[in-house]
């Protein structure tokens, strides 16, 4: 049994009503009957791993697209990232990635070469950008 399946049938036991995407390389992954219930709503294909375990994956660049048709099907969904050892509910990956990135952007804004016109239009896009990350911390 891989490490993969036995967290998942570990979190399982809490989380009976809950998607668990696992971060496996470049793909999200979802195993067994959350694989059979995903792949039925978003037509992924469904891959054997075994005679009684199935799989199917989609990108990490598509999370956001196949995330948000999972929320729309009022799935509750946690992202999981063994290898960081972290489980969040999909509304707080999303709240931490988009602060993550506004942080980022931020980080390599260099104030020195922007006019006051171009700093306050930055300072308005980031206000908005702001506002947005904690309207979806909320939902």
């Amino acid at each position: 049994m891989s490490k993969l399946y036995r967290s998942y049938l570990l979190m399982k036991k809490s989380d009976k009503d809950t998607i668990l995407l696992f971060k496996s390389g470049i793909f999200y992954t979802l195993l067994d009957n959350d694989a059979r219930l995903v792949s039925s709503i978003l037509n992924l294909k469904l891959t054997q791993l075994n005679s009684d375990i199935v799989k199917c994956s989609f990108p990490i660049n598509s999370l956001d697209k196949y995330l948000n048709l999972l929320i729309k099907y009022k799935l509750n969904v946690k992202i999981v990232d063994l290898n960081l050892n972290t489980a969040y509910k999909s509304n707080e990956f999303t709240y931490d990635n988009n602060t993550d990135s506004l942080l980022l952007e931020l980080s390599h804004l260099n104030v020195n070469n922007l006019s006051i016109k171009e700093a306050y239009s930055k300072l308005e896009d980031f206000n908005q950008k702001a506002n947005n990350i904690l309207n979806s911390k909320n939902k």
